[in-house]
């Protein structure tokens, strides 16, 4: 789409009466990617007068306070949709059971015990909690245990 500026004499040049609108992908740090109508303004289309060239200097200063305003405006908004979304984090930690101390794996489809964990390690697969003393006696009983978090080192087996 060409857009025509309106009034006054132009300065001639090989683009001179056009800007172009056309859409593009941009690249935000805090969106990600998407598409914006970019405006591409050559610059021959400026007035040759002193005159004109202050009125739109002018103009221009004033579309720039109006865009540092949508700036500002945007920033606050992200700032409280981040807070937002930590205060919904927070909530849900508030709901969330605490982890065990030890827990067993389980052999899929089976109540057998495959290996013991303490109870932050993040190998087990299909596990449940149980107590020390049931991990010391499955460990002592010859379940095996996590060669990652060491339970029989922790419970000195």
């Amino acid at each position: 789409m060409l857009v025509q500026p309106v009034g006054g004499p132009r300065v001639s040049g090989p683009a001179s009466g056009r800007a172009r609108i056309r859409r593009q992908s941009v690249q935000s740090s805090r969106r990600g990617r998407f598409s914006a109508d970019i405006i591409l303004v050559f610059m021959f289309d400026l007035p040759p007068d002193l005159d004109r060239l202050r009125v739109l200097e002018h103009q221009l200063q004033i579309w720039a306070g109006h865009v540092r305003q949508a700036i500002v405006a945007a920033e606050k908004r992200e700032a409280a949709e981040s807070a937002a979304r930590t205060r919904a984090a927070a909530n849900l930690d508030r709901f969330r059971p605490p982890a065990a101390d030890w827990t067993v794996e389980w052999i899929l489809g089976t109540q057998q015990p495959l290996t013991i964990h303490v109870g932050d390690c993040h190998m087990p697969g299909h596990t449940g909690p149980i107590s020390r003393e049931e991990a010391r006696r499955l460990i002592t009983g010859g379940v095996e245990a996590c060669q990652f978090c060491r339970p029989d080192t922790v419970l000195g087996v």
